[in-house]
């Protein structure tokens, strides 16, 4: 799992992020300058307001997939 940068295409400046899980290829847009959530994450760059339930979807599930595998290659390996 990653998180990559989003910027305004007009003015270069950072407005959020992307989660992507780099097995399955998901990727979600969990913070951004303009969201209305309560959660917020404060950077050099800004605040950004999160998307827990993108985050908790892409995030965790990738988490839990390496587990998963982790756990696979230990009683085939």
């Amino acid at each position: 799992m990653i998180t990559k940068s989003v910027y305004d295409e007009k003015t270069g400046r950072k407005v959020g992020f992307n989660i992507v899980d780099w097995k399955t290829k998901s990727e979600g847009l969990f913070a951004h300058v303009d969201f209305e959530t309560k959660f917020k994450a404060e950077t050099e760059d800004g605040v950004f307001w999160v998307d827990v339930e993108v985050l908790e979807k892409i995030g965790v599930g990738a988490i839990e997939g390496a587990m998963r595998d982790a756990l696979m290659n230990c009683y085939n390996g």
